[in-house]
């Protein structure tokens, strides 16, 4: 019984010490700089860019972001301020650049994703919404709306910085969206310098997630959870909810006007012509696709969709058809964009590869 007793002891000292041992050791990852590795072709990735005429960014795990200016075939490490895993990248210019992430983290390039900076993060994007609606509640105690949008953010600051962002566009240089999970939306008109919440100008009142932005034929779309689609409507300056055909979640959106797709769960595709009004479902020739993660323009105005189970779909610009084209090096994709003639650089969970799309 002693020697019981005595190893129960040493067993309770070691988890104490090694907990002891981690909190000394742990640092928060929106305070210290990207993890640094020399297999930036390995390193599971989330999203990729294309970016001005030649230049391809991809970012992901631990705040990795990489650079190529050959067609995706070498691949440079930009240095990145914080270690968070990155969701999304925009550009609204060649060298203007953003990238969001997990716990509310927004970071700036202006070099073209060689270098950058953080510019928002949950616990101020937290901050933010409390002020703002806390006072638009109190000069409107009846708005349902904005009661239910402080009661949101409160909790957010409760939990502040757990709640991360999911995608981020830009019409231009000056507005852009920024939306993520529990219905995090964010706009800015002023080039990123500030951020106003606008959960109180979606059609969303109970809290879907937000997945995918969609900027279209001088349309904006947003696209989410539980069949959730929204169009800003511009007169209003809300966004107001789409009738959709099929009511999983929409994890991406592509296409050139008139012509939007929106994707997503167990294989799930629809097309509309006039701006969501109505949507037609999309087939597929050759194989059943299964959960879409991802989605590309080329430069000749076909459309490419991946999977999460590693398929790659190929199809002209009326988005109607989509044939199924075999990967050399399948994965679980999650993101793709155009590389060199008849190539897409394909990112997922086995980092980044170069696929045929013929």
């Amino acid at each position: 019984m002693l020697h019981l007793i005595t190893r129960r002891s040493l067993a309770g000292l070691a988890l104490l010490f090694i907990a002891t041992l981690a909190r000394a050791e742990f640092k928060d990852p929106l305070e210290v700089a990207a993890v640094r590795t020399e297999r930036t072709t390995q390193a599971p990735m989330t999203a990729v860019l294309r970016v001005g005429s030649s230049r391809l960014v991809a970012a992901g795990w631990r705040g990795v972001i990489v650079v190529s200016d050959d067609e995706g075939k070498s691949w440079k490490q930009a240095s990145v301020p914080v270690r968070e895993d990155l969701t999304a990248l925009a550009f609204p210019t060649a060298t203007h650049g953003w990238a969001a992430g997990n716990e509310g983290v927004l970071l700036e390039t202006t070099d073209g994703g060689l270098t950058w900076a953080k510019r928002l993060d949950g616990r101020a994007a937290a901050r933010s919404m409390v002020d703002k609606y806390a006072v638009l509640a109190a000069k409107s105690p009846d708005d349902k709306a904005l009661a239910a949008a402080l009661k949101e953010s409160t909790g957010y600051l409760a939990q502040a910085p757990s709640r991360p962002f999911l995608d981020i566009a830009f019409e231009n240089e000056q507005t852009g969206y920024v939306v993520g999970t529990y219905g995090l939306l964010f706009r800015t008109t002023d080039a990123g310098k500030t951020w106003e919440p606008w959960l109180e100008r979606a059609d969303n009142p109970n809290g879907y997630n937000l997945y995918s932005i969609r900027i279209a034929g001088g349309d904006v779309f947003l696209a989410g959870e539980l069949g959730l689609a929204l169009r800003l409507d511009r007169a209003q300056q809300r966004f107001v909810k789409l009738s959709m055909p099929y009511e999983g979640s929409y994890f991406t959106l592509t296409g050139k006007a008139p012509t939007l797709i929106a994707a997503g769960l167990r294989g799930n595709a629809v097309r509309s012509v006039d701006a969501g009004r109505s949507w037609q479902k999309v087939d597929f020739e050759s194989a059943a696709p299964t959960t879409f993660s991802g989605a590309t323009l080329m430069p000749d105005g076909s459309i490419v969709l991946v999977t999460l189970s590693g398929q790659l779909f190929v199809g002209d610009d009326s988005g109607q058809r989509f044939k199924a084209v075999l990967p050399k090096a399948p994965m679980r994709y999650s993101g793709v964009a155009p590389a060199g003639p008849d190539e897409v650089v394909v990112v997922g969970t086995q980092g980044i590869r170069i696929e045929k799309t013929r």
